[in-house]
């Protein structure tokens, strides 16, 4: 009999405000700049980087700092909630629906004669989908083909608008992602866009620290009402203490964090020093 689950989560004028908002050289180097110049600039971008997470860490425990970064609490609720339903969906589930409150938290629901690992694996989905999507915006700023693969994830988000997305709040978050995607795609300097998906990829490595209690907690209160919460949902499939799960998942998000980093400035350096051979 199938068996039905719920997982929560407790170049225009746009161009030139970026230029007015941030130095020319921050996103593009100038040609005729020194190999010691360029060298510079990727550390400075891999500073801005670690500020602008330590900043979101520090604003979830500041008041009214929630207020601040509110739509990234927001979008890794998203991305949280579409792993969860992606996942049952590769262990031959069918995902029913996704809602998101303005509360920032939000409920999966999917369908399916699941195992116990199966179950494990969908549970773990939702908690790794945040890490796991920023390790994706960091490969992907590392290629040449950042615009077409901004484009490609508002496709995603646009696909999950039509088929999953089911009620009025989850409906406006998405389609105002999607329109700032699409205008960073279309209209951002090729370094802010790539720029852009590193911040994207932090910030969402990030959320699982600022929101660390949610991975120790047994039970999860969200607007659609009480349940048992992802790591309390695979201690009960597949056994160990809940805690355990959640150190993992912690740490599994450190891992992408660091990785992250370094592949974005170890890539700079390496572009930094061909330009100058």
């Amino acid at each position: 009999m199938p068996i039905g689950r719920s997982h929560s989560h407790s170049r225009s004028d746009f161009a030139r405000k970026l230029r007015l908002r941030f130095p020319a050289d921050t996103f593009e180097g100038n040609n005729m700049a020194t190999k010691s110049d360029s060298t510079s600039l990727v550390s400075r971008q891999g500073w801005l980087l670690i500020l602008a997470s330590l900043i979101t860490i520090a604003l979830y425990f500041i008041p009214y700092g929630r207020y601040v970064i509110y739509p990234l609490m927001l979008f890794s609720t998203f991305a949280h909630e579409m792993g969860h339903g992606l996942t049952a969906i590769l262990m031959g589930g069918q995902f029913v629906d996704f809602k998101m409150w303005s509360d920032g938290s939000g409920v999966a629901r999917h369908l399916g004669s699941y195992g116990a690992v199966s179950r494990a694996l969908i549970s773990a989905g939702g908690l790794t989908g945040p890490a796991l999507l920023g390790a994706a915006f960091f490969g992907l700023s590392r290629t040449g083909f950042v615009r077409l693969g901004l484009y490609l994830i508002s496709a995603v988000a646009a696909f999950s608008l039509a088929f999953f997305v089911r009620n009025a709040f989850g409906v406006f978050f998405v389609v105002v992602f999607v329109m700032i995607c699409l205008a960073f795609a279309k209209m951002a300097p090729e370094a802010a866009v790539r720029f852009f998906l590193v911040f994207l990829g932090m910030q969402l490595s990030v959320t699982v620290f600022s929101r660390g209690d949610y991975l120790f907690m047994e039970y999860a209160e969200t607007s659609g009402g009480r349940m048992p919460s992802d790591v309390m949902q695979i201690s009960d499939a597949i056994g160990g203490p809940y805690w355990l799960w959640g150190a993992m998942v912690g740490l599994l998000s450190i891992g992408v964090l660091v990785a992250g980093l370094w592949v974005f400035l170890r890539g700079g350096r390496e572009e930094a020093s061909a330009k100058e051979s």
